[in-house]
């Protein structure tokens, strides 16, 4: 899945798994202003997002567990 797939997503979403997926921010801003009733997004290994998109996730959906986890790259 990547960011087209998930601008297709409807207010009825609870839960999504987003493993090792191409998402970007973009999704996360767009689950977090369209998915009313979300309350659990996995992006573990999604390596195009970053603690902006997480960040407005958790602020616009107090009440969703995101399971996260980041990969610093070398410089």
């Amino acid at each position: 899945i990547d960011d087209e797939g998930i601008l297709l997503l409807t207010n009825g979403l609870k839960n999504i798994e987003l493993c090792g997926t191409n998402i970007t921010d973009v999704s996360l801003f767009h689950i977090a202003k369209n998915c009313m009733n979300i309350v659990h997004v996995d992006v573990v290994s999604c390596e195009a997002i970053t603690s902006t998109g997480v960040d407005a996730l958790a602020a616009a959906r107090p009440q969703c567990n995101i399971v996260r986890h980041f990969y610093e790259q070398p410089d």
